[in-house]
């Protein structure tokens, strides 16, 4: 009576096939804890994203020149900037550089002295 228990028995004392449910127990462990790091870390990255995104002003591109400063979430607030001819503005622009190198050179001529 007793030997009609000996293949359950030697079924439980067997030790072979708990190496593959650790192996199995493990890599579930292991899956967990990617998919947890891979979340957290894509959770920090689109909240970066999002902060730097909402730091930049919305351009519009529509055919006016229209600008928006920094914008609260769910509208656009844009106001309209009056266009600069090109000539005006390389007029500005060289008139900056003449300053500037007019600074440059004082200093050069300070320095010297």
């Amino acid at each position: 009576m007793f030997h009609s228990f000996s293949p359950f028995k030697q079924a439980l004392l067997n030790e072979s096939g708990s190496t593959s449910a650790q192996h199995a127990a493990l890599l579930a462990l292991v899956v967990t804890v990617c998919i947890g790091g891979v979340q957290s870390f894509g959770t920090a990255v689109q909240s970066y994203f999002q902060q730097s995104d909402n730091s930049f002003p919305v351009m519009s591109h529509s055919a006016g020149a229209s600008v928006t400063s920094e914008r609260p979430r769910g509208r656009r607030l844009t106001q309209n900037v009056p266009t600069i001819p090109l000539e005006e503005r390389l007029r500005i622009a060289r008139q900056q550089k003449t300053q500037r190198l007019a600074e440059l050179r004082e200093r050069a001529s300070s320095r010297q002295r």
